[in-house]
C-alpha cells in the first residue's frame, strides 16, 4: 500500500496492498455491564491484550478475484455458526478508505476491520475459526487474559 490522506472513493483500491483474515475480537461480557456504553468502554471492549489476530497470510490485491463478493464463515469449536459474503457489509473497502483517510492518515502496513457476519460469546478453551473465501482460515484458541 501507499500512505492515503483525502482519497477519493474511486481511487481508494489503489491504496490497498492486500487482503487477510482477522478476527475481530469483543470483549461481550465488558461491553454489557454498562447500559448504553459509552465510547471509552467500546474502545476497551474491543482492544484488550490479543484481541484482532490476522492471517494467515496477506492476498495481494490483484489476487483477489473480487474483495464485494466473498464467502466469509465463522466457526466455533468446528461448528458453523456464522455465515455471510462481502456484499453485505455495511460499508464497502472503498467507502471505508474514503471515509476513514478523510480523518486520519493511513500508512503501508494499516490494516482496516470491515466487521463479521455475527457473533457468539467465547469462553476460555474455545477454538475460533474465521474464513474469507480465497484468502485463506484464521484459527485461535480463546485464552484467559491474565
Amino acid at each position: 500500500g501507499k500512505k492515503a490522506k483525502r482519497v477519493s472513493k474511486s481511487e481508494a483500491l489503489d491504496y490497498v496492498f492486500g487482503y487477510t483474515v482477522m478476527n475481530d475480537v469483543t470483549d461481550m461480557e465488558y461491553m454489557s455491564k454498562v447500559p448504553n456504553c459509552p465510547a471509552y468502554y467500546a474502545i476497551r471492549a474491543k482492544n484488550g491484550d490479543n484481541f484482532g489476530p490476522m492471517g494467515p497470510c496477506i492476498v495481494l490485491k490483484d489476487s483477489v478475484r473480487d474483495p464485494k463478493n466473498l464467502d466469509v464463515r465463522l466457526r466455533l469449536n468446528g461448528e458453523l455458526v456464522s455465515e455471510g459474503n462481502t456484499s453485505q457489509m455495511r460499508y464497502d473497502i472503498r467507502s471505508l478508505i474514503e471515509i476513514f483517510s478523510r480523518y486520519l492518515t493511513l500508512n503501508p502496513g494499516d490494516a482496516i476491520a470491515t466487521g463479521s457476519p455475527g457473533f457468539r460469546t467465547i469462553k476460555p478453551g474455545d477454538v475460533v475459526e474465521a474464513e474469507v473465501e480465497g484468502i485463506g482460515v484464521l484459527r485461535n484458541p480463546v485464552v484467559a487474559e491474565g
